[in-house]
C-alpha cells in the first residue's frame, strides 16, 4: 500500500510502498484520478487503431490523457528508423511538450488499439498546474510514471544490438 507522511504545514504525501530492489517506481493506479479530472473538462476523442493524434513537428498546443486503449509515441532515429519510445495506456500523458512556450511536438502519437482520450488546451492546463491542488499532483505522477518508463525503454534499448528494430536508439 502506500505509506503517509505529514509534510511541514499540514500537507499529506503519498508515497509508494518500495520494491525489494530499493527502488522506487509509480504506481500505476495513482493515474486514475487524471483521467477522471480530465473527463470532466477535457474535449474527449475516439482513436480507431493506427489513427495518428498528431504528428512530430507540429505545435505542441494540447496535452492528452489515456483513458482506454493503447497508444505509441513514435520516433525518428537520426539514420531514419521509426521506433516507440513510450506505450501509453489508461492514465498516461501524451503531449507533455505543450507545458513549454512555443514548442513543438517532438513525437507523432498513433493509436495502437481502439482508444479515448481527453484533450486539454496547453493554457488550461497551465492554468490548473497554477491553482496547485490534486490536479498538479497527479500530473505530477502521471509524467514521472512517464518519464521512468521512458528511461527504462531507453536502458533496455542502449542494450540491444543496432539492428534489434531500435534503431540503435538512443546513440551510443
Amino acid at each position: 500500500m502506500s505509506k503517509r507522511t505529514s509534510e511541514p504545514g499540514g500537507q499529506i504525501l503519498r508515497f509508494p510502498d518500495r520494491p525489494a530492489d530499493g527502488l522506487r517506481r509509480p504506481r500505476s493506479s495513482q493515474a486514475g484520478p487524471l483521467v477522471d479530472i480530465w473527463s470532466s473538462i477535457g474535449a474527449r476523442s475516439v482513436l480507431a487503431p493506427s489513427q495518428v493524434l498528431f504528428v512530430a513537428g507540429e505545435p505542441a498546443e494540447h496535452i492528452y490523457v489515456v483513458a482506454e486503449g493503447k497508444l505509441a509515441a513514435l520516433c525518428m532515429s537520426a539514420e531514419g528508423h521509426r521506433f516507440v519510445s513510450f506505450e501509453a495506456g489508461p492514465g498516461d500523458v501524451l503531449g507533455e511538450a505543450a507545458l513549454l512556450p512555443a514548442a513543438v511536438c517532438r513525437s507523432s502519437a498513433e493509436a495502437q488499439s481502439h482508444a479515448v482520450v481527453f484533450r486539454l488546451r496547453d493554457a488550461t492546463v497551465g492554468a490548473l498546474l497554477r491553482e496547485g491542488g490534486e490536479f498538479a499532483e497527479v500530473l505530477a505522477v502521471a509524467l514521472s510514471r512517464r518519464l521512468w518508463m521512458a528511461e527504462q525503454r531507453a536502458r533496455r534499448a542502449a542494450s540491444e544490438p543496432p539492428d534489434s528494430g531500435l534503431g540503435g536508439w538512443p546513440p551510443a
